[in-house]
């Protein structure tokens, strides 16, 4: 068929639909790639024995295979290895297997940005940290992650615009998000370039909406960086007091 402008404002009603089943994909493998890739990064910085050789090898896979491959791998090689100790994985839905992927897919990228942002963070924000009187876990969550935050959010926003062009390879496992919606409907009415139009349309607005997401929450955590600034030179000298101080039982870190 001849393109008909009329079939895009047409189909783009039907397309939308779809937009759910894309958000939950992007949205829950973005949080579980977060926990985990997080989880991932500590493991990479304090060279953990056997966990950071294992977390090596997972990271150059997922780096070096195709999203396809991934997904291929999870859907049917999951319920291959579940059912081989007896476990049922036939109620399990497709979408279930689509968030492991894709969330397993992003820990990787995710924890490798969140390892060399914490990378750069100078060595003296842990000794001051440590002196006073902070456990490493205190340290990390207080204040090495807050610090590491301002380089890792333009970098996670990369991997969340990757993660959501990636999601249309679900279509090939019969899930019809965006783009599985505009093949069927656009195969439907013999109008695929009009509905393939439509998909990218939207495609490129939920980018658009994530950039500016991620603008806003970047440009919020630049301003606490520069009041955390402006105090820099005090916290410095509090924390050489500190240490005395501690040594001496006189201050301690609650």
């Amino acid at each position: 068929m001849f393109f008909d402008y009329h079939y895009l404002f047409h189909l783009f009603p039907q397309i939308i639909k779809a937009f759910p089943i894309t958000f939950f994909i992007v949205s829950i493998s973005t949080i579980i790639g977060l926990i985990l890739g997080l989880f991932l990064a500590v493991i990479r910085l304090e060279k953990i024995p056997i966990l950071n050789q294992l977390a090596i090898v997972y990271t150059s896979f997922i780096q070096g295979t195709p999203v396809i491959v991934q997904l291929f791998v999870v859907y049917y090689g999951v319920p291959y290895i579940f059912s081989k100790i007896g476990v049922d994985t036939s109620e399990i839905s497709k979408l279930t297997f689509m968030y492991i992927a894709y969330g397993l897919n992003t820990t990787a990228y995710t924890g490798e940005v969140i390892r060399a942002s914490i990378a750069n963070v100078p060595r003296d924000q842990f000794d001051a940290a440590y002196a006073l009187g902070m456990t490493k876990y205190q340290t990390y969550r207080r204040y090495i992650i807050p610090q590491a935050t301002a380089e890792i959010l333009p970098n996670i926003e990369l991997s969340v615009i990757s993660l959501l062009q990636n999601s249309s390879l679900a279509t090939y496992l019969g899930i019809y998000d965006i783009m599985g919606k505009a093949q069927l409907v656009g195969a439907n009415t013999t109008h695929q370039i009009e509905a393939n139009i439509d998909a990218a349309v939207i495609f490129i607005i939920l980018s658009i909406l994530i950039h500016l997401s991620f603008k806003t929450l970047f440009e919020q955590k630049s301003e606490v960086t520069v009041n955390d600034e402006l105090v820099s030179e005090s916290t410095a000298v509090f924390t050489l007091s500190s240490k005395n101080m501690i040594k001496k039982g006189e201050l301690k870190y609650e």
